[in-house]
């Protein structure tokens, strides 16, 4: 009796996760999780909730996780970097976010 293996293939490639908090400093009010996946790249998406510290989890090369203090990726703009720890400017809610990613260029 043998074991059959399944390749799966995903549709629409994972880029990142990030993580939102409530409160500054990435310890109080933790909101969850959210992942990013091809399809969502550069589009502007609103939290919804009231998000004072983003973390990046995780994000693929030549990637970037841009926060914004207005909806529709509007006023302050934020670059959070993977290991950077906890993205809070003082006195900023943050409410929208967009992954952009650089263009793949062949042979590189």
């Amino acid at each position: 009796m043998g074991t059959k293996q399944w390749i799966v293939t995903r549709s629409d490639p994972y880029v990142g996760d990030y993580r939102v908090w409530g409160e500054p400093g990435c310890s109080a009010q933790n909101l969850g999780v959210g992942t990013v996946t091809e399809s969502g790249l550069d589009t502007c998406k609103n939290f919804g909730d009231i998000v004072k510290a983003v973390n990046l989890t995780n994000v693929v090369d030549g990637c970037t996780f841009f926060v914004y203090s207005e909806i529709h990726c509007e006023g302050i703009r934020e670059s959070i970097k993977k290991g950077s720890g906890c993205g809070n400017a003082i006195d900023v809610v943050w409410s929208s976010y967009q992954f952009t990613c650089d263009p793949i260029v062949p042979g590189n």
